[in-house]
């Protein structure tokens, strides 16, 4: 692990998913501050659960359209409702939600606009 790290900007976007992963906005935020990539931690806080904390890295000019997979495997409607008023694609969410068996979130991703059933690649 420590191989790794290499550098400052390494350790702050580990604490960064870390953070995020436990859902600390707060903490998310300060590390952003000290230059942690803006997608640090993203997909941690979105399989998660942790809607304030992907708020909060979205409404720091993150593109909504990533993580829409993760929310869908993860069974958070929540987010993937938020992800998809960001504007993110339900295509790539459609076939995570049917390999989790998420049936709520499959139905919800088949009423969007743009969504394409016989689309092979994501």
């Amino acid at each position: 692990m420590a191989a790794a790290l290499r550098n400052k900007k390494d350790y702050i976007n580990f604490y960064c998913i870390g953070a995020a992963a436990a859902g600390h906005a707060d903490l998310v935020q300060q590390c952003l501050n000290k230059g942690a990539e803006p997608t640090a931690g993203l997909m941690s806080a979105i399989f998660a659960g942790h809607k304030e904390t992907v708020q909060s890295m979205i409404d720091d000019k993150l593109n909504p359209r990533r993580g829409l997979e993760m929310a869908a495997l993860g069974g958070h409607m929540d987010l993937v409702l938020m992800l998809l008023e960001k504007g993110a694609d339900p295509n790539p969410g459609l076939k995570d939600a049917v390999i989790a068996g998420h049936a709520d979130i499959v139905k919800l991703l088949l009423m969007q606009p743009g969504i394409n059933v016989n689309k092979k690649k994501f």
